[in-house]
C-alpha cells in the first residue's frame, strides 16, 4: 500500500534481506567452489555482507566478520578432508575480514555519530527559528543532547532570582524521587559558576558532581553544558552518563554548537514569556480601569438626568454639557476596548450579508434623515464590521451640522462590493483627506472626537483585506459633504 512504509523502513527491510542473502550466496559459492577445487577468487564474496553489516551495525560489524569467517573457515577445512594448509590459509582470510570490519565499522561509527549531531543541530536550529514554545525549545535540546551524549538522564536549569538559583524546568529520564531534591541548584558555586562563566561545555567525573550526596544513582559522570546568549547565560544544561569515558572532542565542539543555539532561543522565549506576561497584566489593569470607568460614567449620567428634572434653564445647559462629556468618556472607553479586540481577534471572515447590518445601525438614528434604497450583497466580514458603520454613521452626525442628511449606498461589482457612507455637511479639506485615517487625527471643525473613530474603521477593513478612504459627495465640490468609501471582498454563494 503506498505510503504505508516510511524511506528508513523501506531502508531497514532491504538491509535485513540483503545483507543475509549476499551471506547465504557466499557460503553456497564456497561450498561449490571447495567442492571443485577451486579456492582463490571466491573468499571475495565475504566482503559484500562484512562491509554492508559494518556500515549498517558498527557495533556488531567485528561479530558478524567473526561468525562468518569462522563459518567459511570450516566449511574449508570440512570440504578440504582436514586439510591444515588450506586452514591455515582460510583463517588468514578471516583475520583480513575482521580488520575490514573494524576500519569500516570506526568510519561509519564517526559518520553516523556526525550526522546524529548535524541532524540534532539541524532540529534545534528549526525550533529556536520558528513560534516554538520556550517547553518545545528545551524538550527538543534536551532530547537531543541526551541522544549526542549517550546519556542516561538530562536536566535543564533556567536562571532565576537574580541568576543566583537554577529552577529545574525539564527534565528526562530523572526518577521522581530525584526531581523533588534537584528542583532548586545554586548557580554561583563552583563548577556551575565556573562553566557559566566560561561558555563552554565541562564534562566531569561522578566525583565532581557539583549535587554531592544529591546525585541521581548510577551516574558515573557529568557534561555541563551552558545556555550563553549574549553576555549572559540564561540557563544551564546538565547530561548524566552511566559510563566514565570522557567524550571526544568533536562532540565537545558539537555540543558548544548546540548550546549556543538553544541559549539563543531559550533568551528568545524568555523574553516571549515576559512579554505576554505583561501584556496579559496589561489588558487586566485595562479591564479593571474599562469596568470602574464605564460604572462611573453610568453612576453620573443617571443623576445628570434626574438633576435635570430640579434645575432651571440654566442649570439644564450646564448639565447637558455634563452629558455630553461623560458620552464622550464612554466613547473613549468603547474605542479602546474596540482597537483590543480587533488586535487580539483573529480578522477570521465569514459570509455576511450587508444589509441587516446596515439596517441594524440605521434604527438607532430614527430622527435623522438617512437615504438607504437597501443591498442583497453577501461580504467577507465578521461582526467587527458593525463598528465601522457606527463611527461612520456617528462622525457624520456628529459633523455634520444643523439640517444633516445622510446616504448609505452599496454597489456590488465583481470581487468586490464597494460601500459609501455620505453626507451634506461641510466636507473635508483636500489637505486632510490622507490624514483623516491616521491615529489621534482631528478635523478642523472644533466639534470634539479623539480621532480614533475613522483609525478603527481603517484596521477593519484592512483586516479584511480591503481599503477604505475619503472623497467628496460631490466630485470635485468638498463643501457639499463628505463620502468615505471602503471595498469588501464579496463572498462566494454558498
Amino acid at each position: 500500500m503506498p505510503g504505508k512504509y516510511s524511506d528508513e523502513d523501506i531502508i531497514r527491510i532491504l538491509w535485513l534481506i540483503v545483507v543475509p542473502a549476499t551471506s547465504l550466496l557466499a557460503i553456497a559459492v564456497t561450498i561449490f567452489s571447495v567442492s571443485q577445487g577451486i579456492t582463490d577468487v571466491f573468499p571475495h564474496l565475504y566482503y559484500i555482507p562484512i562491509l554492508l553489516n559494518a556500515y549498517r551495525n558498527p557495533k556488531y560489524a567485528i561479530p558478524f566478520a567473526a561468525l562468518l569467517g569462522g563459518i567459511y573457515a570450516g566449511l574449508v577445512w570440512f570440504l578440504t578432508g582436514y586439510s591444515l594448509d588450506a586452514l591455515v590459509k582460510a583463517l588468514i582470510r578471516v583475520l583480513v575480514f575482521i580488520w575490514v570490519a573494524a576500519i569500516i565499522a570506526y568510519l561509519a561509527g564517526n559518520l553516523q555519530r556526525r550526522n546524529r549531531h548535524l541532524s540534532a543541530m539541524n532540529e534545534i536550529t528549526t525550533a529556536a527559528s520558528t513560534s516554538a514554545t520556550l517547553d518545545e525549545i528545551l524538550s527538543t535540546a534536551g532530547k537531543r543532547i541526551r541522544e549526542i551524549t549517550g546519556s542516561g538522564l538530562v536536566m535543564v536549569y533556567l536562571a532565576e532570582g537574580e541568576g543566583k538559583q537554577g529552577l529545574l524546568r525539564y527534565h528526562d529520564a530523572l526518577p521522581g524521587d530525584a526531581a523533588g531534591r534537584l528542583g532548586v541548584i545554586s548557580l554561583t558555586e563552583e563548577p556551575i559558576r565556573r562553566v557559566l562563566s566560561g561558555g563552554v561545555p565541562v564534562f566531569l567525573k561522578g566525583e565532581e558532581s557539583p549535587f554531592g550526596d544529591l546525585s541521581p544513582a548510577g551516574i558515573l559522570s557529568l557534561i555541563l553544558i551552558p545556555l550563553p546568549a549574549g553576555s549572559e547565560a540564561p540557563g544551564l544544561i546538565v547530561a548524566g552518563r552511566r559510563e566514565a569515558r570522557p567524550l571526544q572532542e568533536d562532540e565537545m565542539a558539537m555540543l558548544g554548537s548546540v548550546s549556543r543555539a538553544v541559549g539563543s532561543a531559550v533568551k528568545k522565549a524568555l523574553l516571549q514569556e515576559e512579554l505576554g506576561e505583561a501584556n496579559t497584566k496589561a489588558n487586566l489593569y485595562l479591564d479593571i480601569m474599562s469596568h470602574d470607568i464605564n460604572n462611573v460614567n453610568t453612576v453620573s449620567l443617571g443623576y445628570a438626568q434626574l438633576l435635570a428634572e430640579l434645575v432651571n434653564d440654566r442649570g439644564k445647559q450646564m448639565l447637558a454639557k455634563m452629558e455630553g462629556a461623560i458620552m464622550q468618556s464612554i466613547e473613549i472607553i468603547r474605542n479602546v476596548t474596540t482597537i483590543r479586540t480587533i488586535q487580539e481577534r483573529s480578522q477570521a471572515s465569514r459570509s455576511l450579508d450587508l444589509d441587516p447590518v446596515i439596517r441594524s445601525e440605521l434604527e438607532h438614528h430614527p430622527d435623522i434623515t438617512i437615504h438607504y434604497d437597501g443591498t442583497k450583497a453577501s461580504v467577507c466580514a465578521n461582526s467587527l464590521i458593525t463598528e465601522v458603520f457606527r463611527n461612520l454613521i456617528g462622525n457624520s452626525i456628529k459633523f455634520g451640522g444643523k439640517g444633516i442628511e445622510l446616504w448609505v449606498r452599496v454597489l456590488d461589482g465583481g470581487e468586490q462590493v464597494t460601500v459609501s457612507v455620505e453626507d451634506n455637511g461641510p466636507g473635508i479639506p483636500e489637505e486632510l483627506k490622507p490624514l483623516v485615517f491616521n491615529r489621534f487625527q482631528r478635523g478642523k471643525t472644533g466639534k470634539s472626537g479623539k480621532g480614533l473613530g475613522l483609525y478603527i474603521c481603517r484596521m477593519i477593513i484592512e483586516g479584511y483585506g480591503g481599503r477604505i478612504w475619503a472623497a467628496d459627495r460631490v466630485e470635485g465640490e468638498p463643501g457639499k459633504g463628505t463620502a468615505i468609501r471602503f471595498t469588501l471582498r464579496r463572498s462566494s454563494p454558498a
